[in-house]
């Protein structure tokens, strides 16, 4: 790779493609194949040799030059590896993580999942009575500095504002929702409300019961303004969802499925 971070190609020295990936060799594998085809079969009591045990005099019979054989050393050495290779995803041979089909399966579904989810947060929070224009009333304690005490507060405010960040494996893996995702100024300050739904809500539109019980605040007055769902970029939201699995495998994201009726249909074949 060059230092501006484009991949040169050590044979021919062109950008956009490492040795592996050059047409130059493709094209040369392919005339060593078919030189070593025709020799075999005008010799068919000659040796198997390896690609790199081919005695000189043998590979001027065949008119091998320098470069066919370089061609069959990389792409052939590169197959054996590949067979050998085990996937850190489904474990199974020939393939590694990124070209895992599994995996890829897997993350268009999350990502189906996570639109979907996110949908029905919003429709949550409609119902719920949230949206933009909403008053609710806080309760609670704030440490005073000037007194050295906590003291209680009881203060109006209006729901200004979302931020969904809410994520579809965190819902699968039955942790916790905790994000303060609601934007509100109360009492004169911008603050961050965590959303409270009743069984009712969480219930109808399968959003799971992994949110507090408790509510630090009271809806006085419902918005009838929709909530949007969040944006999302199918590009960068598979990027994210990638990075999440890293530390998972099959196995564990196939038994977190069971959890998604409600939200999208589920292949039979990860059920």
């Amino acid at each position: 790779m060059s230092y501006n971070g484009t991949v040169t190609c050590s044979h021919c020295y062109h950008r956009g493609h490492n040795i592996s990936g050059c047409p130059d060799l493709k094209k040369a594998l392919e005339v060593y194949k078919q030189k070593l085809a025709k020799y075999k079969k005008e010799n068919p009591d000659c040796p198997d040799y390896e690609i790199g045990t081919i005695p000189w005099a043998i590979r001027r019979k065949m008119d091998l030059t320098w470069e066919q054989v370089k061609a069959a050393e990389v792409f052939l050495t590169k197959e054996r590896k590949n067979k050998n290779r085990q996937c850190t995803y489904c474990y199974e041979g020939g393939h590694n993580r990124r070209t895992c089909k599994h995996l890829n399966r897997h993350l268009d579904l999350l990502v189906k999942a996570q639109v979907a989810y996110n949908e029905k947060i919003a429709k949550s929070l409609t119902a719920a009575g949230y949206g933009v224009g909403a008053l609710v009333q806080q309760r609670g304690e704030r440490w005073n500095s000037k007194q050295g005490i906590y003291v209680d507060y009881n203060d109006i405010g209006v729901v200004t504002g979302f931020n969904l960040n809410y994520c579809i494996i965190e819902f699968l893996r039955s942790k916790y929702q905790y994000q303060p995702t609601i934007a509100a100024h109360i009492g004169g300050e911008n603050s961050r409300l965590m959303p409270h739904f009743n069984d009712e809500v969480k219930k109808r539109l399968a959003i799971g019961r992994g949110w507090s019980s408790r509510a630090s605040h009271i809806i006085l007055t419902r918005s009838h303004t929709p909530v949007p769902p969040h944006p999302l970029v199918d590009k960068q939201l598979r990027k994210s969802l990638k990075k999440d699995l890293k530390e998972f495998d099959f196995t564990s994201v196939k038994a977190w499925f069971h959890r998604l009726e409600g939200i999208v249909e589920v292949p039979n074949e990860d059920r």
